[in-house]
């Protein structure tokens, strides 16, 4: 496994960061890492380090054409949605690449909003999801 760079390189931004495969084992960073899959090439377009403990909340817009995420770690957001201090994760991205034509494999099968957690370091850690909530607009 790789070293990951210095702390101060990987604190949250809108331009890429160094993806999740450089965590140092020993240090226990939580990431919070947003990849994007591009007919087949995978490329970590934003990554955070989250502090050692507490709720982590996720959320996404899509308006138009564009399509957002964002993160808080403000247990207001608990209460109240609109009540928290959201930060974007990574770049604005277009809805267009999300369909059949933009495809080049013929891969895509339409569009979900889930929610999923990959342990691909094999640490065997478990992801905790306490709810789940789509609002259309």
């Amino acid at each position: 496994m790789r070293k990951r760079p210095p702390r101060s390189t990987l604190t949250p931004t809108t331009s890429a960061s160094p993806p999740a495969s450089w965590r140092d084992e020993e240090d226990g960073d939580r990431l919070l890492v947003l990849t994007r899959l591009d007919n087949g090439k995978r490329n970590d377009i934003y990554c955070a380090v989250l502090p050692p403990a507490g709720r982590v909340r996720l959320r996404l817009t899509v308006r138009s054409r564009e399509l957002r995420f964002f993160y808080t770690l403000d247990d207001a957001a608990d209460r109240s949605i609109e009540a928290a201090t959201w930060l974007q994760a990574g770049p604005v991205l277009d809805t267009s690449e999300l369909s059949d034509e933009y495809c080049s494999f013929g891969e895509f099968t339409g569009t979900f909003v889930g929610i999923a957690c990959v342990d691909s370091g094999r640490r065997e850690k478990p992801a905790d999801f306490d709810w789940f909530e789509y609002r259309p607009e």
